[in-house]
This record gives C-alpha cells, sequence and structure tokens, in this order.
C-alpha cells in the first residue's frame, strides 16, 4: 500500500492484480480529507511565529546585558592599564633628561676627562636620548589608545 497527499487530502493506493490472469490489475483508491489538520497547524503557527520572535529579541537584548555586563571588568583594566603606562612614561622622561643633561655638561668639559670617560659620558647621552625616545612613545601610544589629541613631544 502507497501512501499519496493530493489536493488537501491523504489517499492510499492498494494494486489488486486481477484474478483472471489476463494482466491486468485493478487498484483501489482510498482518501481522507486532511483540510482540518491544516486549518489546526495555521492557527498554531502565528502563535508560534510571534513567540519565537519575542525570545529571539529577547535572548538578544540579554546576551548584550550580559555581555556589556562581563566586560565591564576587563574595560576598567584596560583603562587602569593605559593610565599606568601614561604615567609611567611620563614619571620616567624627568630622570632621563636630567641624566642626559647632566653627561652633556660633563661632555663639555672634555678636555679634563679621559678619553674612556668621555666615551662612557657620548653613551650615556646616546642611551638617554634612545629611552627618552621610547618614553615619548609610550606615552603617545598611551594617549591614542585613551582616544585624546596628542601632540609629538620629544626630548
Amino acid at each position: 500500500m502507497q501512501e499519496y497527499i493530493w489536493a488537501n487530502s491523504i489517499r492510499y493506493a492498494l494494486v489488486v492484480p486481477n484474478s483472471s490472469g489476463n494482466g491486468n490489475v485493478s487498484v483501489i483508491v482510498a482518501g481522507e480529507s486532511i483540510q482540518q489538520q491544516e486549518d489546526a497547524l495555521s492557527v498554531l503557527l502565528k502563535p508560534l511565529l510571534a513567540f519565537g520572535g519575542v525570545a529571539l529579541l529577547g535572548a538578544g537584548l540579554g546576551g548584550l546585558f550580559l555581555s556589556n555586563r562581563a566586560l565591564a571588568p576587563a574595560r576598567l583594566a584596560w583603562t587602569n592599564q593605559q593610565r599606568s603606562i601614561a604615567d609611567a612614561a611620563h614619571e620616567l622622561r624627568t630622570p632621563l633628561t636630567l641624566l642626559r643633561a647632566d653627561a652633556e655638561v660633563l661632555l663639555r668639559s672634555h678636555g679634563q676627562l679621559e678619553e674612556e670617560d668621555a666615551m662612557l659620558l657620548e653613551d650615556i647621552v646616546a642611551e638617554t636620548s634612545h629611552m627618552s625616545n621610547l618614553a615619548s612613545n609610550l606615552l603617545t601610544l598611551a594617549r591614542l589608545d585613551n582616544s585624546t589629541s596628542h601632540q609629538d613631544t620629544r626630548l
């Protein structure tokens, strides 16, 4: 027996061979309308779609709320890190400037220094300049991360 759905009805077909043996077959078809079931399903479809839409919207809003709440500590840590980097860079610039200035003052009296001491002072000046540039770059990066306007202030 085979089942067919056709024109809002379900039909069953059964092939019966003819007993006369001449090769003819008969088909018995029986069916029942499924319109009532389709009507009931279409009535249920609208509330289910509405409930699904509301549930999806609620899940989206709830996820947004929970993700913002979960990210709050990370945002606070990021802000504290940026402030620490900016403070450290700012605090490093002053002693580096003083070291460089002192080394340059000593280099001006080059005639009174031994050659080895003069080379050491030149290395100190070069390295403090390099470290000052690094501190300035750190400060610039911290300002950029905080989305504030910045000026390139190199020593």
